[in-house]
């Protein structure tokens, strides 16, 4: 997928789990905050890629665009606002680069679809998100907001043709895929209409979050998931048979 869809993608379905854990934006004004975490993990296993969406929205051009929105054209040029704005501008021009330093030496370490990908990352980022948050008696919607959305972006990859190495290191050349062959989305800049198709499943899938309460909608949720491994599984196995009956 491409990583408007998978921020897409993230975003929704982050917002489902919040619902779901009775974290709204009527009952909690950080409820947002913790949807701008799960949108950023959705972007997250791509940083192992040199055009990783993440890493262009960081480095965002030269124009210091939150300094910007904290001061206006008149305050930019009056002292002392002006001074102000050019500390602030400063500091954050020097973070964003610092940080697209870093992602940027990710695709350096690690293939794409590599250990970015593997459930076992994703577990241990959100375990790791969980203690931190622990520790600073922050809410655990934080964690389930990273969690959701990092996972977001693994499921929607098992469904293109190339898939995902789920549970690699231990089953290192396995890939996995949530779709039958016929179906797998094709990757790429472009949007190819069966990732829109995905997409629109994926968004009244997770609307059905805020019409359906926990007990009904988890388990719907699970079983839905699992049954297109399952069904994908089933469909390559039965076709390897038929095609080495062919061949014979």
């Amino acid at each position: 997928m491409t990583g408007k869809s998978h921020l897409a993608a993230g975003t929704v379905m982050t917002a489902a789990a919040l619902q779901q854990a009775n974290y709204t934006p009527q009952s909690n004004i950080w409820f947002w905050f913790a949807l701008g975490i799960g949108m950023i993990a959705s972007l997250l296993p791509d940083t192992d890629s040199p055009n990783a969406m993440l890493k262009g929205k960081i480095k965002g051009g030269r124009r210091p665009k939150l300094a910007q929105s904290l001061f206006g054209y008149r305050a930019r040029r009056r002292i002392p606002t002006n001074l102000a704005y050019g500390l602030i501008a400063a500091i954050e021009l020097l973070i964003r680069h610092i940080l697209a330093g870093l992602i940027g030496i990710v695709p350096g370490l690690v293939k794409h679809r590599g250990p970015t990908h593997y459930l076992i990352t994703a577990v241990g980022l959100t375990a790791l998100f969980w203690l931190i948050t622990n520790q600073l008696e922050s809410s655990t919607m934080y964690a389930l907001a990273f969690g959701v959305g990092y996972l977001s972006h693994i499921w929607c990859d098992t469904m293109t043709k190339s898939g995902v190495r789920l549970l690699a290191p231990f089953l290192p050349k396995k890939s996995f895929h949530s779709l039958p062959r016929p179906l797998r989305l094709t990757t790429g800049q472009d949007v190819a209409l069966s990732e829109y198709i995905a997409l629109a499943t994926i968004g009244v899938g997770s609307a059905l979050a805020f019409v359906f309460h926990p007990p009904i909608y988890i388990p719907a949720v699970a079983v839905a998931i699992a049954g297109m491994f399952i069904t994908t599984a089933l469909y390559d196995r039965l076709h390897s048979k038929k095609t080495v009956q062919r061949s014979n």
